[in-house]
């Protein structure tokens, strides 16, 4: 059997950059850190396949147990297939030296039906592309789809209790003539993939938009080390092609971008911000924010998002809390309980009822926590320190990828090597079990809520300190 050289992951990967396809079959080792989000998603979307699987129940899965068995497994497919077989999970096809593995086959009155599963609310011009690839393949093996589905997760859908119908949680999606017309594309594609994998050295592929998109490229970091901080593609307050537009425009650095004739108020400030390494603010808009208070509290909810529910009366991706913790300034603290796995928002709210006091400021980071206080008008005063440093009233004098507490607090020396913290997608593994102890740690959790806790008093003393700077 000839060499397998792509496979749909390595191919979409190969149309967004030559480059990535080359570093990810001869230098994996350069590739950047997963991180835990990434992980998340992949364990989210076996569920949702295993799921999909009831809609189409008793059938064979042919999935290799094992990286070396794929040639075996493609020959098994196409003898079940041949000897009558109705339903095949990851069956293995392979052709011109690509290799795929659709999610579902269903095989009835002379037609071979495809489908994929997707754990997203929509279908994506990515996804299309991606059962393009196996149609070309599945076709080329002698084995025409005469339908191509995409299973997706269906957003109006409200978990009822119980067991999950998938005939109620899944929308199907006829992309048949979309794949078809992406034939022509497909047939121009390979080669080229190919002749990156197998190439002697790198391609030569500039940085661009295509490293963020349709995915973030996971050897960026590789790429980009060579970028120096100052330049406009390390600017936060425009979007990614307007960072891009500027570097192609011959600015170098941010101090070159003219600030004069400029209505963009917030790159501004950025700017100035950036090149006098000093925070810029309007400490009359934050005094507004940061009204005096009896005490200041602070609040961190963890939040999970499963794409299939786990609550009655909630939907797909619906964000449930499964810990929190609420600090005063004089110390006393409350540690949420649930009377589930999975908590609700309103329980939450009544045990905050009984531990804040009337004049107490409430101060959390997130719009989730923010959009449930509002729908339950929730009656005491909140801060959303997530809007605050978002605004345009603060803007600090560094470049984040993300603006998380963890990464602010790091950028503004309040992290280091002594004091760190978990992020959400680390603490939502350490919940579910699988953490780097193996099983669910109530401790990694509670030390998690703790010190986001103390990072939200430090930025909201943060900002407290500049008002104070300009009013003394």
């Amino acid at each position: 059997m000839a060499k397998t050289e792509l496979s749909k992951s390595t191919f979409i990967r190969a149309v967004q950059c030559l480059k990535s396809i080359y570093l990810n079959k001869n230098r994996p080792f350069l590739r950047d850190h997963l991180e835990a989000r990434q992980l998340n998603k992949f364990e989210r979307g076996h569920e949702i396949g295993y799921l999909a699987w009831k809609l189409f129940p008793n059938g064979i899965d042919c999935s290799p147990k094992y990286p070396g068995a794929y040639a075996k497994a493609a020959a098994k497919t196409a003898e079940l297939i041949l000897g009558g077989a109705k339903i095949l999970y990851e069956a293995v096809f392979e052709y011109d030296g690509i290799r795929v593995l659709p999610d579902i086959i269903v095989l009835e009155n002379g037609e071979i039906n495809m489908y994929e599963v997707k754990g997203s609310l929509n279908v994506s011009p990515t996804y299309i592309l991606d059962a393009a690839l196996q149609y070309y393949v599945l076709n080329g093996a002698g084995f025409t789809p005469s339908h191509t589905f995409i299973l997706h997760v269906n957003k109006n859908y409200v978990y009822p209790g119980g067991e999950i119908r998938p005939e109620d949680f899944f929308v199907f999606d006829d992309i048949t003539s979309e794949v078809i017309q992406q034939q022509e594309f497909i047939k121009f594609k390979i080669p080229e993939a190919k002749a990156a994998v197998n190439a002697n050295k790198s391609p030569e592929v500039a940085i661009g938009p295509h490293c963020y998109l349709p995915y973030p490229c996971d050897f960026r970091g590789l790429c980009w080390k060579s970028v120096p901080e100052d330049s406009p593609l390390y600017l936060n307050s425009i979007d990614l092609q307007s960072r891009f537009r500027l570097a192609s425009e011959g600015f170098t650095s941010i101090s070159q971008i003219p600030l004069e004739g400029n209505d963009n108020k917030l790159l501004k400030m950025e700017i100035e911000a950036r090149i006098s390494g000093k925070p810029k603010y309007q400490s009359s808009e934050l005094q507004k924010i940061f009204y005096s208070a009896k005490q200041q509290v602070y609040l961190k909810i963890l939040f999970i998002e499963n794409a299939i529910p786990r609550l009655a009366g909630t939907r797909p991706f619906e964000p449930l809390p499964i810990a929190w913790m609420a600090l005063k300034e004089d110390g006393k603290f409350i540690e949420g309980k649930f009377s589930n796995p999975y908590g609700t928002f309103f329980e939450i709210a009544q045990q905050l009822q009984y531990f804040l006091d009337k004049q107490d400021l409430l101060i959390f980071w997130g719009k989730t926590t923010d959009y449930y206080l509002h729908q339950l008008d929730f009656d005491f005063p909140i801060l959303n320190l997530e809007n605050v440093y978002q605004s345009e009233s603060l803007y600090l004098p560094f470049y984040l990828d993300e603006k998380t507490p963890e990464n602010i607090a790091t950028k503004l020396g309040i992290l280091n090597g002594e004091l760190a913290v978990m992020n959400d997608e680390e603490a939502i593994r350490a919940w579910s079990g699988e953490s780097a102890k193996g099983k669910y740690n109530s401790e990694e959790i509670q030390n998690h809520l703790k010190k986001h806790l103390f990072l939200l008093r430090e930025l909201y003393l943060y900002v407290t300190r500049l008002i104070e700077q300009d009013t003394n």
